[in-house]
């Protein structure tokens, strides 16, 4: 298994509404010095984003304001992006949306639940960032 000093110069997009959230997982990725955050505030940023640049990895929240992290989703997987191929993981807070999708969805490549464990998150991130 790649470690976090293995991954060198990734730029991750955090789509989170929530700036203790936001914070959280800042500090959580800054256990890896090479990962460079970027952070939009909500749903229409994030697709701005993710439309003009590349990114070696994307968070997305499921519910955030202007357009829900699952349309973003939606959208730059249906579209010829640069970003069409991306990982994506996507937070929710929806315990019944984590346990229906059986801890994956169809279009996530892995689903993080909230409150955000530091092990869990460095253990996907790592894992999507190694393909």
């Amino acid at each position: 298994m790649l470690n976090a000093e293995a991954i060198l110069s990734k730029v991750v997009l955090l789509a989170e509404d929530d700036a203790i959230n936001v914070e959280i997982v800042r500090h959580i990725l800054s256990q890896m010095p090479s990962i460079e955050l970027v952070v939009a505030v909500d749903g229409r940023a994030a697709l701005e984003c993710a439309l003009n640049r590349r990114f070696d990895l994307m968070i997305f929240d499921r519910n955030m304001p202007h357009i829900s992290g699952e349309r973003v989703i939606r959208h730059l997987k249906a579209a010829s992006t640069v970003n069409d191929g991306t990982p994506i993981i996507q937070f929710t807070a929806d315990v019944d949306h984590v346990t229906i999708a059986g801890g994956g969805c169809a279009l996530a490549d892995a689903i993080v639940p909230k409150p955000v464990q530091a092990a869990k998150l460095l253990s996907v991130v790592t894992r999507l960032l190694a393909r």
